[in-house]
C-alpha cells in the first residue's frame, strides 16, 4: 500500500480536467501523462511524439502532465494516491482573485522599459519575431488590446518591435501577453484576428465585459 504523496504542481507542468475538452495533444518529444480517478494514479502514459497523437482526458479523474521532471514519474507509480495542490509565489498573491501570467514590461510612463532578461525571459525570446499579443493604456486612459501577426512575407514583431509600435499607437503603459498561436482576438462570439483553425487551445484570457 502506498503512501499519500503530495503533488505540488511546477511551472513546466500542468493538470486538466475534462473542462479543457475530451483530449489533450503534447507540445514537446517524450512528454508523461498522468490519468487519475478518485485521488489515485491509475495510468501512465508516455508520447515520443507530439504530433498528431492525443491523450484522452478522463470525465472522472484528472490528467497530470509532466514536461521537465521526468524523474517524478518513478515516484508515482499506479495505485499511488495523490493529493493535487497549487502555490502562489510569491505568497502574497493568494489575495488576488485572478492571477494572469504575462510579461515582460515594455512602457511605462510611456517610454520604454524593456528588460526582459531582468524578468526571466531569455535573450532568444526577447529577440525572437513572432506573433504577439499585448494589453496597454493610453494617456487618456483608454485600454488597448493589440495583437500582431505575421508581415507579409515575413515574421512578427520582436519585443522591442512591439513597444515602438505600442508606443505609436500612443501608449504609456503596455505589457507583452502570450504569443504565437495563442494569440486571440475574440469578439461578439467570433474571431476576428485569425482562422478559427490555425488557433490554439489556451488556458486564460485577458476579457472586457460589457453589461447594459
Amino acid at each position: 500500500m502506498y503512501g499519500l504523496i503530495t503533488v505540488i504542481q511546477l511551472p513546466t507542468n500542468r493538470t486538466y480536467t475534462s473542462d479543457w475538452g475530451l483530449s489533450y495533444v503534447p507540445v514537446i518529444d517524450r512528454e508523461w501523462a498522468i490519468v487519475t480517478r478518485n485521488s489515485r494514479i491509475t495510468q501512465h502514459i508516455l508520447r515520443e511524439r507530439p504530433i498528431k497523437n492525443p491523450v484522452s482526458i478522463p470525465t472522472d479523474g484528472d490528467l497530470l502532465v509532466i514536461r521537465n521532471h521526468t524523474a517524478r514519474v518513478a515516484q508515482l507509480p499506479v495505485e499511488t494516491e495523490v493529493k493535487i495542490e497549487s502555490q502562489t509565489s510569491p505568497e502574497t498573491w493568494d489575495a488576488y482573485p485572478q492571477i494572469l501570467a504575462a510579461g515582460p514590461l515594455l512602457l511605462q510612463s510611456g517610454e520604454i522599459l524593456l528588460d526582459a532578461s531582468s524578468e526571466g525571459f531569455s535573450e532568444a525570446f526577447s529577440n525572437q519575431q513572432a506573433i504577439r499579443s499585448a494589453v496597454a493604456r493610453t494617456r487618456e486612459n483608454k485600454l488597448l488590446f493589440v495583437a500582431l501577426h505575421n508581415r507579409p512575407f515575413g515574421s512578427g514583431p520582436s519585443l522591442t518591435e512591439l513597444a515602438e509600435i505600442l508606443q505609436q499607437l500612443g501608449a504609456v503603459e503596455a505589457l507583452n501577453l502570450d504569443g504565437g498561436s495563442s494569440t486571440s482576438l475574440y469578439l461578439g462570439g467570433q474571431l476576428i484576428d485569425r482562422p478559427p483553425q490555425t488557433a490554439a487551445p489556451i488556458h486564460n484570457a485577458l476579457g472586457v465585459f460589457w453589461q447594459p
